[in-house]
C-alpha cells in the first residue's frame, strides 16, 4: 500500500536513485520500524510479488508513474524491519556488512520475507553459506530454524542433513530400542521353552548385538541383525500356542534391523512437499519407498 513516508523512522539506502521507499515493520513496533529506499525495477527482477506490485495494474504501480520519479513509499507493516533491510541491501548487491551474519534468528525472519515475496531462489546461494555454518546435531537449541530455513528456500540437500543430523540425538534412543525391541520377541518363550531362550541368546552373542556394547553405533547394530541366522529357532519346531503366536523370530529380528534403517534416516524435501508421495522427481538419491519404518512381514 503506498502512503506518506513516516520522517521519524530510521532510513536505510539499499539505492540512494532508488523510487521507492519501503516502510516495514510499523505494524509490529513504530519504534522499530525501518525507511528503506530501494529500486523497483531491482526488487521486480528478483521478485514475482514486487514485479506484479509495481506494474500498471497495481496502485504502487500507478503511483510510480504519477510521482514522476520522486520515491513511492510503500507500508509492509508487517514485515521484519532487520529482514527486509538486509534482504534489500543484499539484491542490490551491498554485501561488505553483510557476508558474516551470525543470527540465525535472523536468517529465518529472512527465510519468511523471501517466502512471502517470493524471491527465495535469488537470496538461496548466500542463505545455503550462512545457514552451513549452524549444522549442528540433534538436540541443539535451533535445530527448528533450520528446518524452517532450509524447507522454505528449497534446499533439498540441507533439508536431507539437517533431518538426518536432527536424528542423531535419536540414534542413542534407537540402539536402546533395538535392544528392547529383541528382548521382547523372546519375552513370552522365557518360561518353559530354554532351549529356544538359550539358541536366542547364543546367536545374539554370535552376531555382536548381544550384550549391548555402548561402543556399538547404531548402523554396526543393524548390521549385525542381518547376520542373524534364521534356521536358528525355525529347528526346534515346537508347536504349542505360545511358539505358534510369536511366529518366526528369526525373521523378526532381521526386520527389526530393517526398521531401526528408517528410523534414522533424512527426509526427503521433495517428498514432503507432495504430501509423502515419491513423484520420482526428487532432487537426492533414495529409495522409491517412502513408507517409514518398514514393516514387519
Amino acid at each position: 500500500m503506498a502512503e506518506p513516508t513516516s520522517s521519524t523512522n530510521a532510513l536505510c539506502v539499499a539505492d540512494s536513485s532508488g523510487d521507492v521507499i519501503l516502510v516495514v515493520g510499523e505494524g509490529i513496533d513504530p519504534r522499530t520500524a525501518l525507511n528503506i529506499q530501494v529500486s523497483s525495477h531491482v526488487l521486480g527482477l528478483v521478485s514475482t510479488v514486487f514485479k506484479a506490485m509495481f506494474s500498471s495494474r497495481y496502485h504502487e504501480g500507478a503511483m510510480l508513474v504519477a510521482t514522476a520519479g520522486q520515491p513511492v513509499s510503500i507500508a509492509l507493516p508487517d514485515d521484519n524491519p532487520e529482514a527486509v533491510s538486509l534482504a534489500c541491501r543484499l539484491f542490490h548487491y551491498q554485501l561488505d556488512d553483510t557476508l558474516e551474519l551470525s543470527s540465525l534468528r535472523l536468517i529465518e525472519k529472512l527465510a519468511i520475507f523471501c517466502d512471502k515475496y517470493d524471491c527465495a531462489r535469488a537470496m538461496r546461494p548466500l542463505v545455503r553459506l550462512w545457514a552451513r555454518r549452524y549444522e549442528w546435531f540433534g538436540g541443539v537449541p535451533g535445530l527448528e530454524n533450520l528446518l524452517l530455513v532450509s524447507y522454505m528456500f528449497n534446499d533439498p540437500e540441507f533439508f536431507s542433513k539437517v533431518t538426518r543430523d536432527a536424528l542423531e540425538e535419536k540414534r542413542k534412543i534407537v540402539r536402546s530400542r533395538i535392544m528392547v525391541a529383541v528382548h521382547e520377541l523372546i519375552e513370552p518363550l522365557m518360561v518353559g521353552h530354554e532351549a529356544s531362550v538359550a539358541a536366542y541368546f547364543k546367536e545374539l552373542y554370535r552376531i555382536g548385538v548381544f550384550p549391548a556394547r555402548l561402543t556399538n553405533s547404531v548402523d554396526s547394530t543393524i548390521d549385525s541383525l542381518k547376520n542373524f541366522n534364521v534356521r536358528i529357532l525355525n529347528t526346534l519346531n515346537c508347536p504349542c500356542r505360545i511358539c505358534l503366536t510369536v511366529g518366526n523370530i528369526s525373521e523378526k529380528v532381521i526386520w527389526i534391523g530393517v526398521g531401526a534403517r528408517d528410523w534414522i534416516k533424512g527426509i526427503c524435501l521433495d517428498c514432503m512437499r507432495h504430501g509423502g508421495r515419491n513423484t520420482g522427481k526428487c532432487r537426492i538419491t533414495h529409495d522409491k519407498e517412502t513408507e517409514m519404518p518398514h514393516k514387519a512381514p
